[in-house]
């Protein structure tokens, strides 16, 4: 069985932006209660620092539960990830697509059944160019 993980771009103004608060807030935070700094200021600067704190949560439970998982075996494949699980046989697959940048692939299955998986980082992705190999050389050839 092959394994493919597919993770969205890290949101890097995010953790930019959650790391400044969480330092600028804490450092006012410390700076305001030794220097007897008014109350204000104080409660801003931890309403400041918890702010950043859960933009930076944010930012990692996006990282970790984002992703698009593609499990290929011998008799099929699978694809799961927040909100999707599809599961399908090679026996079952009329036609491979795939969209010109690379970056979306489609497998259907019949006239109805698709399955899509969508790379967030496009086409030039090395796990995706990867699993693209992995499929058509299971399936046979890939249409457009």
């Amino acid at each position: 069985m092959n394994s493919y993980s597919l993770r969205p771009r890290p949101p890097r103004r995010a953790a930019l932006l959650g790391g400044l608060c969480t330092v600028v807030g804490l450092v006012v935070l410390i700076a305001g209660i030794f220097s007897s700094w008014s109350v204000i200021v104080v409660v801003l600067a931890a309403i400041v620092l918890a702010a950043g704190i859960v933009v930076l949560a944010m930012v990692a439970y996006s990282m970790v539960h984002h992703a698009i998982y593609v499990d290929l075996t011998e008799q099929g494949f699978r694809v799961h990830g927040p909100g999707m699980d599809k599961k399908g046989s090679w026996a079952h697959v009329t036609k491979v697509a795939l969209t010109p940048d690379g970056s979306r692939l489609v497998i259907a299955s019949g006239a109805i059944k698709r399955t899509y998986i969508s790379c967030p980082n496009g086409g030039q992705d090395p796990v995706m160019k990867a699993l693209v190999a992995d499929i058509t050389s299971r399936v046979g050839s890939t249409g457009h």
